[in-house]
């Protein structure tokens, strides 16, 4: 019987510089938040150089005719997963059959570790280097002889260890177009199924798929990123979705998705996850990781939908006769909006919500403002826009506070007197105009804000403004 071998005991004999790379990346998966940063342990990296360095000295020294305990065996094959990391690092540091007899030595004894070695397979990221095809055919061979009864679901679904595995979930998906009983036949923990590559790479091919179009897109959607599931890959399967050619006619265009398409029920559901992103300015959670073209064409019908509310509102509860003029002249320049965000008085809040009954498909988002008069702000590139229901003039606001813009962005509730006259919001230097609307039939007040916008911030109208 072999004396047995410590690694641990090895590294206090053996005279060698333990000094890892900072550039070590694991090749197992990990994530923080939605970010697809890597969490790589610190702890974990040393362990790992510390393995390597040991026992390929060991082996140099020809001290390996020994048995290692299992901890150590469980080292190698976390070592051998990394290998092609550590050999891009320091090619010299691989003697020339040092490979052969580290995958000799897992070969030999991965049996003892097995359990060990699926809970790491399923965490690699790239499943299509070949030394990770040999790992995984050793553990389904491993498999194939291992009576446990732990290890049953892992025998009778081995496809698992196959680098085709993604794609044939993903095709049990198609089948069926039901995500947990695809999930109830595999193996996976509830842990695994959100970390796994495997099923990460599962869900991107699902969405990359034309399979299912129109409002299947957003069942599926509902279906698979229930709760906080698979956030981090998100954004990413939102954008995929999106090169439906209609969509992406339209956000080449900027043009308004037609009412039987899935775009509102898309949007509605993103709000759902991420909040509403006129009160963050994309910035949080999974918007600042969506495509710019899509994130821009968002913005546009966030933009065109308040717009459209506020417009709503003015018909309805105020006493402004001439809105339909103030409508066709922003739409005007709508594609140039960045963000918008509406305040309704009392009336027009309850106004908003009787619309949202009747049509249950859209939501509108707005905060509320004390006193009777409605207001829009429209963010622009470098200036922004304070229109006002009815008695109040057109004001245009440059070079404003950051954080006095995001408060007001991210209030539920406005003061009218607070932006109706600067000293809270904004001073004096910050306002470029203030404009009666006056003659809308004539397009007085019209051309007068078309050539502040042309003269001071380049803007021409994309579209007529005249009824």
């Amino acid at each position: 019987m072999k004396k047995l071998f410590s690694l641990d005991i090895a590294k206090s004999k053996l005279k060698y510089n333990f000094h890892r790379p900072k550039e070590i990346i694991l090749a197992t998966h990990q994530f923080e938040e939605v970010s697809e940063i890597l969490i790589e342990s610190e702890a974990e990296k040393d362990e790992l150089y510390d393995t390597f360095v040991t026992f390929q000295t060991a082996y140099t020294y020809d001290v390996l005719d020994y048995e290692l305990p299992r901890s150590d065996i469980k080292k190698l094959c976390t070592l051998y997963i990394n290998r092609d990391i550590l050999r891009s690092i320091k090619k010299d540091y691989f003697h020339k059959n040092f490979d052969d007899f580290l995958w000799k030595y897992i070969k030999d004894n991965l049996h003892k570790v097995l359990s060990y070695a699926i809970n790491l397979y399923i965490q690699i990221r790239d499943y299509s280097r070949e030394y990770v095809q040999r790992f995984g055919n050793l553990i389904v061979e491993c498999l194939s002889v291992n009576t446990q009864e732990l290890l049953r679901p892992w025998r009778e679904a081995n496809f698992i260890f196959s680098p085709n595995a993604s794609q044939m979930i993903a095709d049990k998906f198609f089948e069926n177009q039901k995500f947990d009983e695809v999930l109830r036949e595999l193996p996976f923990s509830n842990e695994m199924q959100l970390q796994s590559p495997i099923l990460l790479n599962a869900v991107r091919l699902i969405f990359n798929s034309s399979i299912f179009i129109g409002n299947t897109k957003i069942l599926m959607l509902r279906d698979i990123f229930k709760g906080e599931r698979y956030r981090e890959i998100l954004p990413e399967c939102i954008t995929a979705i999106c090169q439906d050619d209609i969509i992406k006619n339209n956000m080449i265009k900027k043009e308004l998705p037609t009412e039987d398409t899935y775009m509102h029920q898309l949007i509605n559901f993103l709000v759902e996850k991420w909040g509403d992103p006129r009160q963050s300015n994309f910035n949080d959670n999974g918007w600042r990781f969506l495509d710019n073209q899509l994130l821009s064409y968002l913005r546009f019908i966030f933009a065109k939908s308040d717009l459209e509310l506020f417009m709503m509102i003015m018909a309805k509860c105020h006493k402004e006769t001439n809105w339909k003029y103030r409508e066709k002249f922003w739409n005007a320049y709508l594609k140039y909006v960045r963000r918008t965000r509406v305040f309704l008085t009392d009336e027009g809040a309850y106004e908003a919500r009787r619309y949202m009954l009747d049509n249950p498909n859209k939501q509108l988002y707005y905060g509320e403002i004390s006193r009777d008069k409605s207001m829009i702000l429209l963010e622009f590139d470098d200036f922004y826009i304070v229109e006002w229901s009815h008695s109040g003039k057109l004001l245009i606001l440059t070079d404003l506070n950051k954080y006095q813009v995001e408060a007001i962005f991210s209030s539920m509730s406005m003061r009218e007197e607070n932006m109706k006259k600067p000293g809270y919001y904004y001073a004096w230097n910050n306002v470029v105009d203030e404009i009666a609307h006056s003659s809308p039939d004539t397009y007085s007040w019209q051309r007068k804000v078309e050539t502040i916008l042309e003269d001071k911030f380049n803007l021409i109208p994309t579209q007529s403004y005249r009824l």
